[in-house]
């Protein structure tokens, strides 16, 4: 055994031994009880250290482009929409003209 550590262990009662041992005890209680808690905050932290990142690549895809971004796709797909409600509506339009004339 370590020198020190057999001077003191002689100057112990059993009362200040099993003291030590139930602090001991009472802090690796602590600690386990601690760690779910300890480890989310590690997460929390490791996500707001990715978040500038994440921001950035966010408004890359919400900025103009000239034609790849998520922005420039949502235009292309509206565009068309509202060409294809022209075209369906001039198309009813035909129809109803030449239901009338049938009648």
């Amino acid at each position: 055994m370590i020198e020190w550590l057999s001077d003191y262990a002689n100057d112990l009662t059993l009362i200040q031994t099993l003291v030590w041992v139930g602090a001991a005890i009472t802090i690796v209680t602590y600690l386990v009880k601690a760690y779910p808690v300890i480890r989310q905050f590690m997460r929390t932290i490791e996500a707001l250290a990715d978040l500038p990142d994440f921001m950035a690549k966010a408004d890359r895809e919400l900025t103009d482009n000239h034609g790849s971004s998520l922005k420039d796709a949502i235009r292309r797909i509206e565009s068309s929409g509202v060409r294809t409600e022209k075209k369906l509506d001039e198309h009813i339009a035909l129809c109803n003209a030449k239901g009338d004339e049938n009648a």
